[in-house]
């Protein structure tokens, strides 16, 4: 039997101080990317949306209309669809082993809304 283990990547180091005023989208920018990453960067990369400009309350929107994004973003189907591809591909190609899969929280979120309720309470997704 294959183990899949969904690990919600942890606090990331935040940059952005007094001695550092980078905004949201240059502190994202510095992070390492895989190649994949680095291709959808660069196919994006000519309409770019700026993480300083999200419209209010983007998140929520984002997390009850599974159709709803701006630009050439991701919604919450495209972004499940891709990982559920992802993990297929994974369970295909690793028979009987343990598989963690470190991932941002909210596309965790948007996965395990195929199987499991998952809803905003308080702000937060429970």
């Amino acid at each position: 039997m294959t183990t899949i283990y969904l690990i919600r990547h942890s606090q990331p180091l935040k940059v952005n101080n007094e001695l550092n005023s980078d905004s949201l989208q240059i502190q994202n920018e510095k992070f390492s990317l895989s190649i994949e990453g680095e291709q959808i960067a660069q196919n994006i990369m000519n309409n770019p949306t700026s993480w300083d400009k999200l419209p209010e309350q983007f998140e929520r929107r984002q997390f009850l209309d599974e159709n709803y994004k701006i630009g050439n973003g991701e919604n919450q189907k495209e972004a499940r669809d891709r990982m559920l591809s992802a993990i297929t591909k994974i369970l295909k190609e690793n028979k009987s082993k343990n598989i963690a899969i470190v991932s941002h929280g909210t596309s965790i979120s948007y996965l395990l809304k195929k199987w499991c309720n998952v809803e905003i309470i308080d702000d937060k997704l429970r």
